[in-house]
């Protein structure tokens, strides 16, 4: 691993209480950037949840990254590594164009895993702890924090842009950590006639 990813590893373990059971390393793309790494800690926050975190994003440089740089954090009820995996592929496509900013939204462009028909996320909040909790690591002169990543149906998209995040998350049906949850945008026919 590099300085940054050993950095990020050192102080998961430490907030966690223990070393992730996987890291997936994902060679750069471009080379000239650093790989990306999820560091995948199955059973938290709690049994039968999984929790990735990435290191690498935050190698990258964007115009809007004044006083921190972003990781991301994605925690599904799956067991299915399409998920993590996922995970490194959205920042390795999209590092060195995108900000990552709370309220982005990505289209993964196929179902992400067997399981679920869910091809899209949201960069938000983190769906677990307090975003503080999570590292805050200082790589070099960088500070870096973690955002939470949400998978969707491409359909939700229009949804949540037409009737705000909060609201969006806030609907019964929505169920934070599920990948078998249903598509929103069939249950509620926001904007439409």
């Amino acid at each position: 691993m590099d300085n940054r990813a050993d950095l990020v590893f050192n102080c998961l373990t430490q907030t966690v209480g223990r070393e992730p059971g996987d890291v997936l390393v994902l060679e750069a793309s471009p080379p000239e950037t650093e790989g990306v790494f999820v560091f995948v800690f199955r059973d938290y926050p709690e049994p039968s949840l999984v929790t990735g975190f990435t290191s690498g994003l935050s190698a990258a440089n964007q115009a809007d990254w004044e006083d921190t740089k972003p990781e991301l954090s994605l925690t599904v009820a799956s067991a299915d590594a399409a998920w993590m995996q996922a995970l490194a592929y959205l920042v390795d496509w999209n590092r060195t164009v995108h900000s990552f900013s709370p309220g982005s939204l990505f289209h993964y462009g196929r179902a992400v895993s067997v399981e679920s028909a869910m091809d899209s996320f949201l960069v938000f909040d983190l769906a677990i702890g307090r975003g503080g909790e999570f590292c805050n690591v200082a790589v070099d002169k960088d500070l870096i924090t973690f955002l939470g990543v949400h998978p969707l149906y491409y359909d939700e998209v229009a949804m949540l842009q037409k009737v705000g995040i909060r609201k969006f998350m806030g609907l019964p049906e929505y169920r934070l950590f599920s990948t078998k949850r249903p598509d929103l945008s069939k249950i509620y026919k926001v904007g439409q006639d």
